[in-house]
């Protein structure tokens, strides 16, 4: 009897909530968690600090945008973490400039471990002459150029490749001058490539315009004497 009284009496009635028969007061709700009344305009509760609608993982904005910001500085790091969990050489080799007798190649290390050239070859892609071969490269020691094999990480050092000259007759020249216009070099330099578990060689290729390196190929070339 006691309850029912409290429930009909008027101004016990408004204090309640509305699942317990109370009376709800214009422009206020009640907390969906734990019925609290509050503004109805309010976006959490004053009691319980609940948000009136649901967040997803419970996340505001601010903290949203810090996560983005982390995962954007971490994407960034990544590959210096990984250089310094997985320690390796990464070598990259350019031809940079050329003479009549070799070929000028920078070699650059990107990695966290030193990698050493030791020797490569030169193709020319789509050659019509079939009698030039692929021409095998040595390491050779100038002036100009006189960078060590060995390249320390985050280093790069110039070294110059020479290759013996090849015989044409005059018409293969002829026939090498028009090639030279818009054929294609590929030079391979061979890298030993290290790591912590284990040391490899390995081929690195620059691509480059023959008319570029014209000097050098011009420089390898003999002309036979027709004879008489």
């Amino acid at each position: 009897m006691s309850d029912l009284a409290i429930v009909e009496d008027e101004n016990t009635a408004e204090e309640l909530p509305v699942s317990l028969g109370g009376v709800q007061k214009p422009g206020t709700t009640y907390c969906r968690v734990c019925a609290y009344e509050m503004p109805a305009a309010a976006k959490k509760c004053t009691k319980c600090d609940s948000w009136t609608k649901r967040r997803w993982l419970g996340m505001t904005e601010t903290t949203l945008s810090l996560l983005i910001a982390l995962f954007s500085v971490l994407g960034t790091l990544a590959p210096q973490i990984t250089k310094l969990v997985f320690r390796s050489s990464d070598t990259r080799v350019s031809v940079v400039s050329c003479n009549a007798q070799d070929l000028t190649v920078a070699v650059s290390n990107s990695g966290s471990r030193t990698s050493a050239v030791r020797d490569g070859y030169v193709d020319f892609l789509d050659m019509p002459i079939k009698s030039i071969p692929r021409m095998a490269l040595r390491r050779v020691t100038r002036k100009e150029c006189d960078g060590s094999p060995a390249v320390m990480p985050g280093k790069e050092s110039q070294i110059c490749l020479r290759a013996d000259t090849f015989p044409l007759t005059a018409l293969q020249e002829l026939s090498l001058d028009n090639w030279i216009a818009n054929g294609t070099v590929e030079v391979t330099v061979n890298v030993q490539e290290s790591s912590d578990d284990i040391h490899h060689t390995t081929e690195r290729k620059d691509v480059i315009a023959a008319k570029y390196v014209e000097e050098w190929i011009k420089g390898r070339v003999s002309v036979k004497k027709e004879q008489p």
